[in-house]
């Protein structure tokens, strides 16, 4: 089986993680990902750049495997044209409903604070 696995937050335990099923999955696997910065960027921004990135790199997958860091649904509408069957799933690591927030976030002064969660959630 021919797997793609996208992580915009390539990084710490996510990249152990993309890097560990690769090494010991008996699939082929190719990661698509970003450097491991701006944890709120690469929710809001990942997946138009790794959308772009699929289309141009990748010819033919089995599978994609986003984790939780990816608007999944972003990213589908961003390639549907080209791949309209794509069989796609998500892996979460952690999601941002129940992750706690740090005392140093503003966005839960600013009424941001589900907007995240919703991401994760669609």
């Amino acid at each position: 089986m021919d797997i793609t696995i996208l992580e915009p937050f390539h990084t710490g335990s996510h990249q152990q993680w993309a890097e560990g099923l690769k090494k010991y999955s008996s699939h082929d696997i190719t990661i698509l990902s970003m450097k491991g910065r701006h944890w709120k960027w690469r929710m809001h921004g990942g997946a138009v750049h790794l959308a772009r990135q699929f289309v141009e790199e990748i010819k033919f997958t089995d599978l994609v495997l986003a984790s939780d860091m990816l608007d999944l649904s972003v990213f589908r509408s961003l390639t549907g044209k080209e791949f309209p069957d794509l069989t796609t799933a998500v892996y979460f690591h952690e999601n941002q409903l129940t992750y706690p927030w740090s005392p140093t976030d503003s966005d839960k002064e600013l009424q941001r604070d589900n907007h995240y969660a919703f991401i994760n959630y669609s």
